[in-house]
């Protein structure tokens, strides 16, 4: 399988002080967060770049809503230990936030990240 990537925001990280942005991508059979976070203010404070990889085993569900209020994308995951380390993020799941203009690359992502579990979950049954 290709990679595939859709850009994303995490809004309102440390209580609105700052804000993440970064990339999800799909690599055959793992997802790959890549995220940056950089205060609101001036702009000057920005974390390391930072890489997190699961295991397409690890995704339970991906959902993509459109909203006149901002478009989202929600990865919920088996165990809450995976989501914690994004910010901004609790309950076993990841939310992020999408531009309109990468909606096209985020329905895309979706429909293979799905195809990818689905897969996945037939070679576990075929085991």
């Amino acid at each position: 399988m290709n990679k595939l990537s859709v850009p994303f925001k995490i809004k309102d990280v440390f209580h609105g002080f700052a804000e993440s942005n970064g990339i999800l991508r799909l690599e055959d059979d793992v997802l790959a967060i890549e995220f940056q976070t950089k205060d609101n203010l001036v702009g000057a404070i920005q974390s390391e770049v930072k890489n997190i990889r699961l295991s397409v085993c690890d995704i339970e569900s991906v959902d993509f809503r459109k909203s006149i209020l901002g478009n989202s994308l929600t990865i919920r995951l088996s165990t809450m230990e995976l989501s914690h380390q994004v910010p901004n993020q609790e309950s076993g799941e990841i939310t992020v936030s999408i531009d309109r203009r990468n909606v096209e690359a985020a329905l895309d992502f979706v429909s293979r990240v799905k195809l990818e579990v689905a897969d996945q979950r037939l070679r576990d049954v075929n085991i």
